[in-house]
């Protein structure tokens, strides 16, 4: 359970007073409502709720034009509380993963990733956080590092040029343009190969009977086409074949899943996971996990043993889905300047939210913007940078195989005793 303590006056109500706790509070009930309409409840001990989640810039300032307010690490904390594990993406500095880790209450832990260095990198970090009476920890924690025969990309004939290049020559040094092409003669070649852009993290862990390994990864986005998209189906078809090649010398369940930055179900970036011995359950096919509920870019894909991968039925819940964050917080509707139509269905919220944060936009990125362009800018932009651009994606899993370990277990006697028969 959330550690609510400082919304009430006694403990201190941080330094927004008591319309800051009552309007917390009040969203948070909200929420809480939704969680529980939505989420089947963690009580069943057979059941795994399994989620992944990119909370954008999330500890970071890269991009993050206004600071997170202190009422949305609370929401965050009530959303990932309604699940076993949760993959998290886009963590930068730790302060902020702290402050949240203490709202969590002390029955959650995590285990957290290095910072990715380099440009493609952004200094992101990968957790999962769980909620250890459900989940433990087997110990094993690695990152992928491909060899050098399964790095991506290959031997390159041709090599642009970055700003600043010179030539030198016999007759001085030629000034060479950002972008020139240098054509290699014929038979010679440059070695192009890399490493994930944000080195995938994997843990492995136990629930019940199920013994898996979960592997969570910050897929390279790139461009939409061009070799800026090849590297991305590239570093998806790489992990995807790691655990291809890993598998084939241990029976563990390996589960892979983030922000893929997958185009579509029918593009190379699915294919990319499904051709290496991936699958998607049809529960998580083409379920969109962004804001704008228009792209599937995060998933949920598995390489299991037979008989380990069962979906359960729920009476009254879902068991698989994207949980919609902003239906009752920092919500929109299109009372928000925005115009009535199909791209627009997932601003369905009763009420905007937008008057009431509006002195919490950053004043120099609005000050020339009409109204219409200042709620754009709400809904879009800013509330991205509280809670995320993008949804949790979750799936439940049974985790309880002792009817069918023990029927195997009658087969192996019967074939024991009749054969001493």
């Amino acid at each position: 359970m959330v550690n609510y303590v400082r919304l009430k006056r006694r403990y201190g109500y941080f330094s927004a007073g008591a319309e800051w706790a009552k309007w917390t509070s009040e969203r948070l009930l909200a929420l809480r409502a939704q969680i529980a309409r939505e989420i089947p409840p963690k009580s069943a001990r057979d059941t795994l709720l399994i989620a992944s989640w990119n909370i954008r810039d999330f500890g970071k300032s890269t991009f993050n034009p206004s600071p997170r307010l202190p009422e949305t690490s609370y929401y965050i904390a009530e959303i990932l509380s309604a699940f076993d594990i949760i993959a998290v993406q886009e963590i930068g500095d730790l302060d902020q993963f702290d402050q949240l880790m203490k709202l969590m209450g002390k029955n959650w832990d995590y285990i957290i990733s290095d910072m990715t260095e380099g440009a493609s990198g952004n200094g992101e970090r990968i957790a999962f956080v769980f909620d250890t009476n459900r989940v433990f920890t087997r110990n094993v924690v690695g990152e992928v590092v491909l060899t050098e025969a399964r790095e991506i990309g290959g031997d390159a004939t041709t090599v642009k040029l970055p700003a600043g290049t010179q030539l030198e020559t016999d007759d001085g040094v030629l000034d060479l343009d950002k972008g020139d092409l240098l054509h290699l003669p014929e038979g010679q070649k440059v070695v192009d190969r890399k490493q994930f852009a944000r080195t995938p993290f994997l843990v492995a862990f136990q629930a019940g009977w199920f013994k898996f390994t979960l592997c969570s990864a910050h897929i390279y986005f790139g461009k939409a086409r061009g070799a800026k998209y090849e590297r991305r189906v590239k570093e998806l078809a790489a992990l995807a074949r790691f655990f291809k090649d890993r598998s084939a010398d241990n029976d563990e369940n390996y589960i892979i899943l983030g922000d893929f930055n997958v185009v579509s179900t029918e593009d190379d970036t699915m294919k990319a996971l499904l051709d290496n011995g991936f699958s998607v359950p049809q529960e998580l096919w083409g379920l969109a996990t962004n804001m704008m509920r228009n792209a599937i870019y995060d998933q949920i894909a598995f390489r299991v043993k037979e008989k380990e991968l069962e979906i359960p039925d729920f009476a009254n819940h879902p068991n698989a889905g994207v949980f919609n964050c902003f239906e009752n917080v920092f919500r929109a509707n299109h009372d928000d300047g925005v115009p009535q139509g199909e791209s627009f269905d997932h601003l369905t919220a009763e009420t905007s939210d937008f008057a009431h944060y509006l002195d919490n936009l950053p004043a120099d990125k609005i000050e020339n913007f009409t109204e219409v362009e200042k709620r754009a800018y709400y809904w879009r932009k800013w509330r991205t940078w509280q809670m995320s651009d993008h949804m949790p994606l979750w799936v439940a899993l049974k985790t309880d195989f002792a009817d069918d370990y023990l029927k195997e277990a009658i087969e192996l006697a019967e074939q024991d005793l009749a054969e001493e028969g």
